[in-house]
């Protein structure tokens, strides 16, 4: 398990970009573009902490199965931005940009995307079924905003979208088994806004949806 410090390296055309796995790596300055697979993959066993980068032309820009701290990263172009599997993904200051999702998380990962953007994608934030996924202090646009298909804890907290206006499907769409929590959330041009399924409870503070052909679907 040794350790790295990697700074301002551009690495190009290959399968994986940087792979971490028992080890622990330090880096700055990373640009990475047009890999077949991850611009980063951490395993399990694995610490990152990035700062400032641009990934372009991948098919995840960082999935993480470790602990990873990531600012400054600007992701263009990929199926997914960061994808949290497990362990820690803490994400600031960030951005993904014309990209199928923005930033994916799932039970077993304690993810948080704060301060953080993504433009012109297909879903912005993917909770899928986490236990712990938080979004503070972000702006959102694309189709749809966020989809959980049974989401344990998650919490949204000063934040916008601006939807694509045409797209048939929810903006958000969330199945919550335990508490979801949704404060200062703002969606514009939505044809619709929010459906909620599932136990919950939601809780909702300062919402404010505008230019939506339908609001909030409890159902």
């Amino acid at each position: 398990e040794g350790s790295a410090q990697l700074n301002n390296l551009y690495l190009n055309h290959s399968y994986i970009g940087i792979r971490i796995d028992g080890g622990t790596v330090s880096a700055t300055s990373i640009d990475i573009e047009s890999m077949d697979f991850d611009g980063v993959r951490l395993e399990s066993s694995g610490m990152l902490s990035l700062d400032q980068g641009s990934f372009s032309n991948v098919s995840i820009g960082i999935q993480s199965e470790g602990f990873a701290d990531v600012s400054n990263l600007a992701i263009h172009r990929a199926g997914i931005g960061f994808k949290g599997v497990s362990g820690q993904l803490l994400i600031d200051q960030s951005g993904v940009y014309n990209s199928t999702i923005g930033y994916v998380g799932q039970q077993g990962v304690q993810m948080r995307v704060n301060n953080s953007l993504s433009f012109d994608t297909i879903l912005s934030l993917d909770a899928g079924d986490a236990d712990d996924f938080e979004t503070h202090h972000g702006a959102f646009e694309g189709d749809r905003f966020l989809f959980s298909s049974g989401s344990q804890s998650l919490v949204l907290d000063d934040v916008t979208f601006s939807g694509a206006g045409d797209e048939q499907r929810y903006a958000v769409d969330v199945k919550c088994s335990l508490t979801c929590s949704f404060n200062d959330v703002t969606i514009t041009n939505a044809s619709k806004a929010i459906q909620l399924t599932g136990a919950g409870p939601f809780d909702f503070e300062r919402l404010e949806i505008t230019n939506s052909g339908r609001g909030i679907d409890v159902v």
